[in-house]
């Protein structure tokens, strides 16, 4: 078993700002989606997003797991990236409360998650943006 002497590892860590973080989530749009069901427990799914204003949105199948077992509730929404070979890296972590979206408020096709894979995606999830935080993996 490798050491855990954090001077092995190298690098620091800085945490991001506000600016930054939005930043990031704002160029990407796959995350994870985190919440903890009632009857499996924490749940972690990979979901196509957008930031809109305090909103996350996500766009899925009204047929995956997370669309059939959806309930309104907190949850954690994280977004990162990480390189192996500089070991450096970055983790936006989102907290919130998630309800799903009623027709009316179903965002204008502007504003829509792009779906990744391919399929009607017509469940929609809000995700109002009460925390966000991040940090920042530095070389050494």
């Amino acid at each position: 078993m490798p050491p855990s002497d954090d001077s092995v590892a190298g690098g620091r860590l800085r945490d991001l700002h506000d600016d930054e973080c939005r930043a990031l989530l704002l160029a990407h749009r796959i995350g994870r989606i985190a919440w903890n069901d009632a009857e499996q427990g924490p749940v972690v799914l990979p979901v196509s997003y957008r930031l809109v204003g305090e909103l996350v949105l996500v766009r899925t199948s009204a047929h995956t797991e997370l669309a059939r077992h959806f309930t309104a509730g907190r949850v954690a929404f994280q977004i990162d990236d990480f390189d192996e070979l500089g070991r450096t890296g970055w983790s936006v972590l989102v907290r919130g409360f998630a309800r799903a979206a009623d027709w009316d408020q179903v965002p204008s096709p502007a504003d829509m998650p792009t779906p990744v894979v391919r399929g009607v995606r017509d469940f929609h999830i809000r995700i109002s943006v009460e925390r966000i935080t991040g940090r920042l993996i530095l070389p050494a």
